[in-house]
């Protein structure tokens, strides 16, 4: 599931007009600062920091997936979501 109808409030919360919430990657929003910062603690730890990072990111995509608003990109909780 990729994307899901819900209420947001750029909508005001209105059930009549939903908005889609997609599913966002979960280094979709990762800037050139955390890349560098990946990079630089791989080489301090000699790789080591490659087990954490990856069991974080696989954690965060099974477990708790992020989803935002199409429109004003805020992120919906899954008690906004609509069937």
């Amino acid at each position: 599931m990729d994307a899901v109808k819900a209420v947001c409030k750029c909508k005001k919360m209105s059930e009549t007009e939903t908005v889609i919430a997609v599913k966002q990657g979960v280094t979709s929003n990762w800037g050139c600062m955390t890349w560098l910062f990946n990079a630089f603690m791989l080489l301090i730890t000699l790789g080591f920091w490659a087990f954490f990072m990856g069991g974080w990111i696989v954690g965060k995509m099974i477990g708790d997936p992020e989803y935002r608003c199409q429109f004003c990109n805020a992120v919906v909780r899954k008690k906004q979501f609509r069937a």
